[in-house]
This record gives C-alpha cells, structure tokens and sequence, in this order.
C-alpha cells in the first residue's frame, strides 16, 4: 500500500476503477468509500493509531451535513531542543474551546502533559526532572493543528570547594555510595575542579597537574535529584581525593518514648503500624526505640533472659514525626501518621489559545544567536518585553511571551 503525505499525492494515486465505482455510489456511499480509502492509504502514516509517545485509540468521529468528520487527535510528534518540549499533533475539527490541558506531576517525581479533547483522553509521560514546573506552558489550538510548549529548567553548573585535608578512608563505614574515593598522585587540592550539573544531576571531576602530571576527567551520573551543593563535600591530600556526598532526605535522630499505656486499638485504624508483636514478659522499660537519620527505626528489647533487636526502613510517607511506641499486657506497637503532602500530586492546567501559536520564546532571553538549531521557528523578527515578533513560512505572527 502506498503512504502518502498529503491529499493532492492522494488524489493522483487513487485508482481510476475505485474513483469511478464510487461515482456511481449515492452520496452517503461515496462519502463513506473515500474516507475508508483515505484511512487505509494514511495508516502507515499514523503508526495504525499509535502516534509518538501517545496511546491513541480510534479517532471519534461525528456526522455533519452528511458528511462524517475526525474530531479526535493524531500524528503526534514530539521535539526536543535546549528551551523544552514542543508537541504538535494533528487535530482535524478541533476548536482551542474543545480542548483540556493539565501537566500533572507527583511526589514520585512522575510527570504527565494530559489532554482532553472532547471527552477523550491523551497522555503523554515526561521527564520531570528536567521540566521547568515554574512556568505555565503554552498549547494553541489552531486550523487543526494542536501544539503545546513547555519549557525546560535552565542549565546550572555549581562548583565545589576542594579542601587540602586528609581524609583517612579506614576511619569512614560508610557504604561505598556516599563516597567517592580516587587516587590521584601528583595533584592536589588547587590543581582538582569537581563540577555539580543540574537538572542533568551529573558531578563531573577535572584535574590539571602544575607539576606536569597531565590531566584527567571523570563523570558520576545517576546522583539523587534532590542532591545540591551543601550535600556534597571533596578533599584532596597525599594524592588521594575524596569526595563525601550527604543523604538529600536525611533527618534528625529522634530516640522515641516507650509508653506502658496501650494504644486504642481504634486508633490503629487511622494509622500506620510500622511494627506490632507479642512480648510476653517485657515491660515497656526494657524496650529502647530510636530512629536514624536514613529513616531506619531500631528497636531492641533488653531482660534478665534475652536481648532482641530488629530494624525496621520507614516508608516516606510516613511522618516520622508523629511515632508512638507502646508496650502493654504483652504488646508492643510502634505507629505513625501519614504524610498527606509526601503522595500530594500537583496539576497545571494550561491555557489554550485559539489565536496565538504555542511556542517555546522567552522575549527577555531569546535572540537569534542563542536559539538553537531544532528551534520550532526559523527567525526571531522582533522582540520586547511584552511580546515577540516571529516568522513562520514567510508569515509574521506575534507570540504571547511564556
């Protein structure tokens, strides 16, 4: 089967016998076999309803004059460039007033562009990380053709002192992902830059010996996204470098009370029971209950005839804060509240315009020798701080700024 691109390549290769049968068909019937022959020779085009990154179903259809008309969303296409995220989409006898736009992220760092176009849904993942949550985007909705825009976090670089203290190694248990340790005879602390990238969350270590050692360039990727400057500390000293890197999510020590007062049992219903078991024997005097920094409750039970202990991980959506631990009757029970803000999901809702074409411009920064190649508009003719004059195929158009 033939692809084709557009309806005048579609016309020249219909076959002259289907065109003439159909010509012999009443009008409902030829309206009903040129659109089966359109959506046959388009489907390739489509990905036979799979367009992107969107999962699209069937396009819906409805009757107008007799005649039947798409009113769904289809060959969706995503670009990236260095600004954000343009998604246009194909969207046939949809109005800027038919479409519903959110970008909903989570306490996950989950992020999702959704829209709805007459009752029907298309989502979209995004990589949150990089999303600049800041800024409203931007969708238009105009002629048929849907796009939004979203803007990506600005590109920072932060650079990390590097101190010339000795840091002896055997001395640290900490496990092996909290510290960085390489050897680097020849260099010291001055000759050692060590780079934070973010929203890439990439550390990037450089050394350029003054005592013609030569140079080197390692990269650690993969840090934690909440991971910022006064997390992270380097030392270099007798041509060893370290480089410690601090838990984002750590927490203060908390050492919690034991109480000899049993819990109702229906307030356990509205709680999180982090631990509950039988202790016959033991008073609540015997039992110590502490939490650690990397969210680790360690409860130990000490009498004239055992020693017990067990540690236990809280979940993060647990509000350490609010831990209670009774022993009673022969029962100990450890519970907290739930952290309503740690699962707390956030929704965007973005404006469509059926007037100005979304596009990935900030008049205040933009100008044509800062836009990058993949820019969705070839030119920049004009800017001020309150709109931007842009070229498209030769039309000028006024852009809304973001």
């Amino acid at each position: 089967m033939t692809t084709v691109a557009n309806l005048n390549e579609f016309i020249k290769v219909i076959d002259n016998e289907k065109m003439m049968h159909m010509m012999m068909m009443n009008g409902d019937e030829t309206t009903r076999a040129m659109d089966a022959l359109f959506e046959e020779m388009m489907g390739d085009a489509c990905g036979n309803g799979r367009c992107g990154a969107f999962a699209l179903a069937r396009n819906p259809r409805e009757r107008t004059n007799g005649r039947t008309r798409d009113i769904g969303v289809r060959d969706v296409r995503v670009e990236e460039t260095k600004r954000g995220y343009l998604i246009t989409a194909s969207a046939p006898g949809v109005k800027a007033s038919d479409v519903e736009a959110t970008v909903e992220t989570d306490a996950s760092a989950n992020a999702a562009l959704r829209v709805k176009v007459n009752g029907k849904n298309y989502d979209l993942a995004l990589p949150m990380k990089y999303l600049d949550t800041s800024v409203a985007p931007k969708a238009s909705c105009i002629d048929g053709v849907l796009r939004v825009a979203i803007l990506k976090k600005t590109p920072s670089t932060f650079e990390i002192p590097v101190s010339d203290e000795y840091v002896d190694s055997d001395m640290h248990v900490d496990d092996d992902t909290s510290s960085i340790t390489l050897r680097v005879p020849g260099f010291g602390a001055r000759d050692i830059t060590v780079t934070l990238h973010k929203p890439e969350d990439v550390l990037t270590v450089k050394g350029q010996s003054k005592h013609g050692f030569g140079t080197f360039t390692k990269t650690f990727k993969n840090l934690p996204a909440a991971i910022e400057t006064q997390h992270i500390s380097a030392a270099c000293a007798h041509g060893i470098l370290t480089i410690k890197l601090a838990d984002p999510d750590e927490i203060t020590p908390l050492d919690i009370v034991v109480s000899n007062v049993a819990l109702d049992e229906r307030a356990l219903a509205n709680k999180v029971v982090l631990f509950r078991r039988a202790v016959p024997g033991t008073s609540a005097d015997k039992i110590t209950c502490a939490l650690s920094a990397d969210r680790v409750l360690k409860i130990e039970a000490k009498t004239a005839q055992t020693h017990a202990s067990v540690a236990i991980a809280v979940p993060r959506d647990v509000d350490y804060s609010t831990i209670q631990a009774a022993c009673a009757h022969g029962i100990l029970t450890v519970m907290a509240e739930r952290d309503a803000s740690a699962n707390a999901s956030r929704s965007v809702r973005v404006e469509v315009s059926g007037e100005h074409i979304a596009a990935l411009i900030e008049p205040s920064k933009a100008t044509p020798a800062s836009l990058d190649a993949a820019q969705p508009f070839p030119s920049v003719a004009g800017q001020d701080n309150n709109a931007a004059v842009i070229t498209v195929d030769g039309v000028t158009i006024e852009d809304v700024p973001m």
